[in-house]
């Protein structure tokens, strides 16, 4: 992966978006979005708390804070819908992609037949 930025630094620094990347070097694409949520307002329309941000990576809601360092490549939403789609078929089909933090070994990880 050749374009990798930033998702959230090491400093805390956020940047949302949609990206791809992997778990673990070697291992399959994964799928990460970090998108912002707006602050609810009070009666005198001041924020009721700072802005928000929810993880989802590899289809599975994450604490932001708990993934700081995360780096991937920015890619579309039809990208992100993709690879969502490609990591469920794997999942099902229990082919040696199928699990996200783990090297994808294709010599040694033989799939299900049946």
């Amino acid at each position: 992966m050749s374009g990798r930025t930033w998702i959230i630094s090491p400093t805390g620094e956020v940047f949302p978006g949609s990206y791809r990347g992997q778990m673990v070097r070697g291992g399959p694409l994964v799928a990460i979005v970090l998108a912002e949520v707006a602050p609810a307002v009070d009666q005198d329309g001041e924020p009721m708390w700072d802005w928000l941000y929810t993880l989802t990576l590899d289809g599975e809601d994450r604490d932001p804070w708990d993934t700081l360092g995360l780096m991937g490549e920015p890619c579309t939403e039809a990208e992100v819908a993709y690879i969502e789609a490609t990591r469920a078929h794997d999942r099902m089909h229990g082919t040696p992609m199928a699990n996200a933090r783990k090297k994808v070994d294709l010599l040694n990880d033989k799939p299900r037949l049946f």
